[in-house]
């Protein structure tokens, strides 16, 4: 008989080593699947605008608390009203036809601070929570007409890589 073989034992120690050292790859490679992604936030804004005022009303209903710094609002004619021909605004100072972006030193919390002081470009309200109100003087009265009362606009928050956040119906009211 020979000898010279290896202990049982010292067989079982390689094989468990061996299957420790498997376990091991593949969770570090299911761990680097999922990534370090974060996801974007998820919040529902809504929004009323009436023309006699001027003033687009923007109520934070639920979800994520969002950062002023990395969101864009934009109000976007509803071409089922409008008419995909028609600008609703013009193109001074716009993004396109029918897209206006909203000015973040012009939208307000209910104390009257700005999300952005224009003067110095620090953010004054840095986040926007559920529950929030904000206001913002639209400005878009004379280019709408007094014939846009019960036509919509879209409101869309989009985080500034372009991820939507948000996108919601907004009826002008007289």
């Amino acid at each position: 008989m020979n000898e010279s073989a290896v202990s049982p034992v010292i067989g079982v120690m390689l094989m468990l080593v061996v299957t420790i050292i498997i376990a091991a790859v593949v969770s570090a490679f299911a761990g680097g699947l999922t990534g370090t992604e974060t996801k974007p936030p998820q919040a529902t804004i809504q929004g009323t605008y009436g023309v006699s005022s001027d003033i687009l009303q923007l109520y934070h209903a639920g979800g994520d608390e969002l950062s002023t710094q990395r969101i864009i609002l934009k109000l976007q004619q509803n071409d089922d009203d409008f008419g995909g021909y028609q600008s609703l605004f013009t193109q001074e100072g716009r993004v396109g036809v029918g897209l206006h972006i909203l000015n973040k030193s012009e939208i307000r919390n209910s104390k009257g601070d700005p999300w952005l002081n224009a003067t110095t470009g620090q953010s004054t309200v840095p986040v926007f929570r559920p529950g929030e109100t904000m206001s913002y003087n639209a400005e878009i009265s004379t280019q709408l007409g007094s014939d846009a009362v019960g036509k919509s606009l879209f409101l869309e928050v989009v985080t500034t890589d372009g991820t939507l956040i948000s996108k919601s119906k907004v009826m002008i009211g007289p």
